[in-house]
């Protein structure tokens, strides 16, 4: 194994290591939401729109507050700005 392989592979325990220790608070996290965009999506079907329609929309919704919500945390803290994603 190659030096890079080696760190590589160190780095990724220690991204494991970290993503772990929050893990469970970002799947209660997710899970409420889910629970809200079900709760959408239901009422949205109660009022006639479509499962594939609403699902389309909620998406883009979501995309877009994760957007918002990066872009006022790089707000707030400019040194910690956002990486692209490969």
């Amino acid at each position: 194994m190659t030096s890079a392989e080696r760190r590589e592979k160190y780095l990724l325990n220690e991204f494991d290591r970290i993503f772990e220790s929050l893990e469970y608070r970002l799947f209660e996290h997710l899970a409420a939401a889910d629970h809200i965009v079900a709760k959408i999506i239901s009422e949205a079907s109660t009022a006639g729109v479509g499962l594939s329609t609403s699902q389309k929309v909620v998406r883009a919704k979501i995309e877009d507050m994760i957007d918002q919500i990066a872009e006022k945390r790089e707000l707030e803290s400019p040194t910690r700005g956002r990486k692209e994603l490969k």
